[in-house]
């Protein structure tokens, strides 16, 4: 079943990768209000889709808040950084590659592409690894199988200062993995040279990418507070699995 829905999105996306290059063909043809709308919905549903399909950043994000006290407006900027990093990531990405490599564009994208996953991954192993240390001193240092409730308010307080650390580091982790499908939408609207397409057109994906990832988040999120009320014996337990899970993602990716 994995497998066969795996199959099926990649088809899906690489449909819709299909579609949006014969807009865009119309756009430098044509250039009508109609057209150029059409290109920002299928953007929208590319990077609904792109989100959606398999892949390792939902698992990374559902860990990171099930483990992690976070709350919803938390849940909802991290995410948005997240799918803004990845597109613009590949937009950037393409723009230098391509003036620079023209020549050998598909061969740098690859290399790029295959050193970028391995820095995320150890990225996310760093997380993890900071996690699991920071949760096994509290539960040392408690004694107990419940995790503090307790919230406390942000500040400039190194406690606060080294959880917006693991914030942003969860946001590049997540969002440096370059997405080949979107690069070359990207290098079809610069080969067109329809820059400003091309920008608006990384806008709508990160939008429908953050919707993805929102939902993840803040239903992990939800999981996490309910655990908290309902089995807080069992929150010790979720708090190490979810925190395991991210190492073994950057393993993965490492690894791969």
């Amino acid at each position: 079943m994995n497998t066969n829905y795996t199959a099926e999105m990649a088809l899906l996306l690489k449909n819709l990768a299909i579609q949006l290059g014969t807009l865009l063909e119309n756009i430098k043809n044509e250039h009508t209000v109609l057209s150029i709308i059409s290109l920002l919905t299928l953007s929208f549903m590319y990077g609904l889709v792109h989100a959606a399909g398999p892949g390792h950043g939902k698992t990374l994000v559902a860990s990171y808040f099930t483990s992690n006290d976070k709350n919803y407006k938390k849940a909802l900027s991290l995410s948005f950084m997240i799918a803004t990093v990845h597109t613009f990531s590949a937009l950037i990405l393409t723009y230098v590659l391509y003036y620079l490599f023209q020549n050998i564009f598909s061969v740098a994208i690859l290399n790029i592409a295959d050193i970028a996953t391995k820095i995320s991954g150890a990225l996310i192993i760093s997380i993890g690894v900071y996690l699991l240390y920071g949760k096994y001193k509290h539960y040392k240092s408690t004694k107990t199988l419940q995790w503090s409730t307790q919230k406390i308010a942000s500040c400039n307080c190194a406690s606060c200062k080294t959880q917006n650390s693991t914030d942003v580091a969860l946001v590049l982790a997540a969002g440096l993995i370059p997405c080949p499908g979107t690069i070359t939408v990207f290098l079809f609207s610069i080969s067109l040279g329809l820059y400003w397409i091309g920008f608006l057109s990384a806008v709508v994906m990160s939008l429908g990418m953050s919707s993805i990832i929102a939902i993840t988040a803040l239903a992990s999120v939800k999981i996490r507070n309910s655990s908290k009320n309902r089995y807080s014996k069992l929150l010790k337990y979720l708090d190490f699995g979810a925190t395991f899970i991210i190492i073994i993602l950057g393993l993965i990716l490492i690894l791969n």
